[in-house]
């Protein structure tokens, strides 16, 4: 009678165990990371294969100590269609996660909900004071500030730096733009080989745990400002007849040449009439800001040799994001109306507003050469920005931390003037305080542009009003800098905007 009751207790625990193995398969499977079941979802099947199966063989083995027990068949029967209906209800819940997790499907869409306050008497003002005076003393915080020795700096200051240089040039064509930056771009240009392996490329430790990584999208931003700084040396005949000048064009270019060919043999792919570039390490997914900064500069070397190949390149990586852009309609102001949103990969479908910036600036650089993007795509990405990224008026306040030079912190209340994603979305407040100048380009594809132009320096002064009194060295105010003397370039150069906001 014992051993009796021991063998039930035996057979009982079987079934008590595979259905326990079931259920933590199922925990540890809906607990896989969203980005990562996106990945390798060939490893999360197989995860659940083994983990069921090996739930399914413990609970048949239950059964069958059952069984030699002698039971009556009707009860074997209802415990095995019991412990398959358990699992099945599991696993079927667990399918439609992992569906509901990979299906393409269009997100949520975060219409501002605040009409835009325009102002037809505004005039452009913050503690510094007016558009110029404000950019001059911004723009002289960067003047002996930051250390373009430092290459963990390059991609994400010390590059926004160098572009708004570039912007300040082009604008004012004054030549003392020229020297600092061409200090800057020597240093950037003689760390061009940081891991010494003979090959020039730019990374950072940073995102893999201590081991030095390079990245097509660090080369794209790194030497797109070196670039731009070659053409407008080669087109400059001033500056084009000094030997040392034309040398150093010369080189900056051949170094973007260098990077282009080092990424082509081993990240880049092709499809039809659209080409990428794969992310190192795992060279597995595609990002659009990666692909695009690469996009931008490739334009810039093209732009100096007139190779047909790098143009082609451009074009065929315009496609691709193109092509990976939803069409998404919705009603304001009891109008209908259009928008693109995308997403940070091949794998998402919603970017945060920061990284797009340079997908921005990427189809608005097609667009004004004639390619691949048309103007009824950039009306699109203007609502994107108008009705989406522009948020109205302040929906929250966040508290940022600075880091400057000096190692020195301040910590900045901050009203939330942009979205964090492209679909409208705010969420932590980190994105909004980054943008640069590509989402207030697309103001001159608005249908209203002394509306969208509005938002642009509206907006633009709130953000810098949360710069302490003292302009600290930033990549965020870096890339205020950046703006501002790209809108100066634009009103200056092009003559845009209206005169008394400034």
């Amino acid at each position: 009678m014992r051993e009796t009751s021991l063998q039930k207790a035996g057979a009982t625990l079987y079934i008590i165990i595979g259905v326990l193995c079931a259920l933590i398969a199922t925990t540890v499977l809906i607990l896989w990371n969203k980005d990562e079941l996106a990945r390798y979802w060939y490893y999360f099947l197989a995860g659940g294969i083994i983990l069921y199966g090996l739930a399914v063989a413990t609970i048949a083995g239950g059964i069958k100590a059952r069984h030699d027990e002698k039971m009556p068949p009707w009860r074997i029967k209802v415990g095995f269609v019991s412990a398959l209906v358990i699992l099945a209800t599991i696993g079927g819940g667990l399918g439609y996660y992992a569906w509901d997790e990979l299906a393409p499907k269009p997100y949520e869409l975060f219409l501002r909900q605040f009409a835009i306050d325009y102002d037809p008497a505004y005039h452009f003002q913050t503690q510094y004071g007016d558009f110029n005076q404000t950019l001059e003393t911004i723009f002289a915080s960067f003047w002996n500030s930051g250390d373009p020795t430092l290459p963990d700096g390059y991609a994400w200051g010390e590059s926004y730096m160098d572009r708004g240089f570039v912007h300040m040039l082009n604008a004012t064509k004054d030549m003392k733009y020229l020297w600092p930056l061409l200090n800057r771009t020597e240093s950037i240009f003689n760390n061009s080989d940081r891991n010494h392996d003979g090959i020039p490329g730019y990374g950072t430790a940073g995102y893999t745990n201590g081991t030095y990584v390079e990245y097509e999208v660090w080369d794209g931003v790194i030497i797109m400002p070196l670039a731009q700084l070659a053409n407008i040396i080669k087109n400059t005949p001033a500056l084009w007849g000094n030997a040392s000048l034309q040398a150093i064009a010369l080189k900056y270019i051949d170094l973007g040449e260098r990077s282009i060919q080092r990424w082509n043999r081993t990240n880049w792919y092709e499809q039809g009439d659209q080409g990428w570039y794969v992310t190192p390490p795992e060279n597995t997914t595609a990002c659009f800001n990666r692909i695009d900064a690469m996009g931008l500069m490739t334009q810039q070397v093209y732009d100096f040799t007139g190779n047909a190949t790098y143009l082609a390149m451009v074009q065929k990586m315009a496609r691709f994001l193109k092509a990976h852009m939803t069409l998404r309609t919705y009603t304001l102001d009891r109008e209908s109306r259009e928008m693109y949103s995308w997403g940070y990969d091949w794998n998402s479908d919603n970017s945060d507003t920061s990284h797009a910036c340079l997908d921005v600036e990427f189809a608005i650089q097609c667009y004004e050469r004639g390619f691949v993007f048309d103007a009824t795509d950039m009306r699109r990405l203007s609502h994107t920005f108008v009705d989406f990224v522009y948020r109205g008026r302040p929906s929250q306040t966040a508290t940022v931390e600075w880091d400057n030079s000096d190692g020195v912190r301040a910590d900045v209340n901050h009203t939330n003037i942009f979205s964090d994603g492209v679909n409208g979305w705010t969420g932590n407040g980190n994105h909004y305080l980054v943008l640069r100048q590509a989402w207030f380009q697309l103001y001159r594809y608005h249908e209203n542009t002394t509306l969208s132009s509005f938002v642009v320096f509206r907006s633009l002064e709130d953000l810098i009003r949360s710069i302490p009194t003292r302009p600290p060295y930033t990549s965020l105010s870096a890339t205020y800098m950046q703006a501002m003397a790209a809108i100066r370039e634009m009103a200056y150069v092009n003559h845009e905007f209206p005169v008394n906001w400034l």
